[in-house]
């Protein structure tokens, strides 16, 4: 029988210094700029970019400091924060979960070996003048170090790559990992890809036939844990369910899993405070939404629409906010979706802590 698991809220980094609950309340907005090296690909891209994080309040060592990338940086900043929220020193069976982007190179984001605007170019460049497909074949798995060490988690840890599905991944196991018992806590987050020119043309195939699309910088991490108290701090969320599924490419397949979840006894006869959509593209959205009837819907938020996509780190956004519903609702549930790259889709049952 699978324990319950028990959700802390956790830090999430996002462009501008914006809080998750400003959005969420509409009290901020998350502000894009169109991105020009998308010419390059003949695109229309709009960015939002984090700023730096220079660690010392992590207290990472100089060296650290100094080799570690920038968007390895996001990771281990937000990542040990959220730790030390609730422990002040290592636990035993603990356990780390993290979603990455593939890394590049260099920390400048200007392609200045382009000779010309044209994406051939951009690839000829990168390809023969830098060094990127050693880069980009490893993970941000320096970060998963460092995360580990500075905040003494010395379990089972595992990361995942790239894009959207990798936080997808590292929510899922985190979650089993404690509901069967092999660890008592877990650290599961992600960060999204740096946005560079190179990553544009890396992953160009996720975007190609989107105009105007939103890519933001973000990293997010939260607590799982199998006890409902961790020094002091009360859990707001109980994951009571966790799925994922790999969706055939039409409407019906996608129609069929909403209806799994709008009909789980966990759910029936039970206040729903808010539906989350996370990584879905516009026909998803549509079908999802009509699949969920008038009143579901209404309930329902798109949450690319407040934050961009944030790729990898999009699922623990997502469930800080549903935690974030549900510490001002005190009851009921909140149902994530979340749509990964190449038809992967996930579902979370996260119900209100009342234990």
């Amino acid at each position: 029988m699978l324990k319950p698991v028990y959700l802390f809220q956790g830090e999430t980094l996002l462009a501008q210094n914006t809080s998750l609950e400003s959005l969420l309340t509409h009290k901020g907005r998350l502000m894009s700029t169109p991105f020009e090296s998308a010419d390059l690909i003949n695109h229309s891209i709009f960015i939002s970019t984090l700023a730096d994080e220079n660690l010392k309040d992590v207290g990472a060592e100089r060296m650290v400091r100094k080799t570690s990338e920038r968007q390895a940086r996001w990771l281990i900043a937000s990542g040990v924060r959220t730790w030390r929220t609730y422990f002040n020193e290592p636990q035993n069976k603990a356990g780390l979960f993290i979603g990455l982007g593939t890394v590049d190179c260099d920390e400048e984001d200007n392609p200045e070996l382009v000779q010309e605007p044209t994406a051939e170019c951009l690839a000829t460049a990168m390809l023969e003048e830098r060094r990127p497909l050693v880069c980009l074949a490893l993970l941000n798995s320096s970060a998963t170090s460092h995360i580990a060490q500075l905040a003494g988690i010395t379990g089972e840890n595992m990361s995942f790559s790239p894009l959207l599905s990798a936080g997808l991944n590292a929510l899922c196991e985190g979650y089993f990992a404690i509901a069967e018992g092999r660890l008592k806590h877990a650290l599961c987050g992600g960060g999204s890809q740096k946005i560079t020119p190179w990553s544009l043309l890396a992953y160009e195939s996720i975007w190609a036939n989107q105009d105007n699309y939103w890519l933001s910088e973000a990293a997010s991490f939260f607590i799982a844990s199998d006890e409902p108290r961790l020094n002091q701090h009360a859990a707001i969320g109980v994951m009571r369910q966790a799925y994922r599924a790999r969706l055939q490419n039409n409407a019906h397949a996608l129609t069929e899993q909403v209806n799994r979840i709008t009909g789980s006894p966990l759910i029936e006869n039970q206040h729903v405070v808010k539906v989350i959509l996370v990584g879905a593209n516009l026909e998803q959205q549509d079908i999802t939404l009509h699949a969920l009837g008038d009143e579901l819907k209404s309930r329902a938020v798109v949450l690319d629409s407040y934050v961009g996509n944030t790729m990898a780190a999009a699922t623990a956004i997502a469930c800080n906010s549903a935690l974030s519903y549900l510490h001002d609702a005190e009851q009921g549930f909140v149902i994530v979706i979340a749509f990964g790259d190449h038809a992967e889709f996930g579902m979370f049952l996260i119900e209100a802590n009342n234990d």
